[in-house]
């Protein structure tokens, strides 16, 4: 999904009222991807050659990590310590398992369409556009491709 700019919006009462309030909680960019942890507290945003943006703070700040590619699909475990992400351009998919505090390049550089995650963060899918959908079962350490090679789009 492409995030138009000045679009990354927080309900701070994401959990805690039934009607959220949006505010507006970052400078315009070009935003490409967005993951959320279970409770909102943790928030990870990916931008159109810029940095993946972290929050632990339901969004109220927010501290740029990552290198800049343009981040297209971004995935986060339910407690927001494991997150996916990966380049919309060849690249490897980057993983962090510490809050998206430090970021690791795993597997085949592909250019990728889509990036899932299992809610403890230990399994990850990712689509790998015009070629095949890869498996990891131990957080992105290793990679299994899977499904014949066909084109992905995807949805960030």
């Amino acid at each position: 999904m492409f995030l138009a700019r000045r679009l990354l919006m927080c309900a701070a009462a994401v959990a805690a009222a039934p009607v959220a309030v949006w505010t507006a909680r970052e400078t315009a960019r070009t935003w490409l991807s967005v993951a959320m942890s279970a409770d909102g507290t943790k928030i990870a945003a990916g931008t159109n050659y810029d940095q993946i943006y972290v929050s632990s703070d339901s969004g109220a700040t927010w501290t740029a990590r990552a290198s800049a590619k343009p981040w297209k699909s971004i995935a986060m475990s339910a407690d927001g310590t494991k997150m996916a992400a990966v380049p919309g351009i060849s690249g490897q998919v980057h993983v962090s398992v510490d809050s998206g505090v430090t970021w690791t390049a795993s597997g085949a550089s592909l250019g990728w369409a889509s990036v899932a995650m299992s809610a403890d963060g230990t399994k990850i899918a990712a689509a790998s556009a015009g070629s095949q959908i890869y498996i990891s079962g131990d957080s992105g350490a290793t990679w299994t491709a899977r499904q014949s090679a066909r084109f992905y789009l995807g949805h960030g």
